[in-house]
């Protein structure tokens, strides 16, 4: 079921991926000047939005595959991680 899942998400990613626009426009006019920033400033935050994008996909593969750490409600001692 994991294999179908992977290989599932491959074509969408791969789908996805071959719909962006390859000339490297967008639909946002980014070599203009706005009125509450400057091009700098808006490229600074795009690339903060996609930098805390991609970290938190580290955060969502690891609940998708269910590797995050372990829960204190359980009456049972539970270690993870070496010793």
């Amino acid at each position: 079921m994991k294999t179908f899942f992977m290989v599932l998400v491959l074509v969408l990613s791969g789908l996805v991926a071959g719909c962006q626009q390859q000339n490297g426009s967008s639909l946002a006019a980014t070599g203009t000047q706005g009125l509450l920033d400057s091009t700098d400033q808006r490229n600074r935050r795009h690339a903060n939005i996609d930098n805390v994008n991609t970290r938190m996909l580290v955060d969502d593969w690891d609940m998708f595959w269910l590797y995050e750490r372990s829960s204190s409600l359980t009456p049972y001692i539970v270690h993870v991680g070496n010793r």
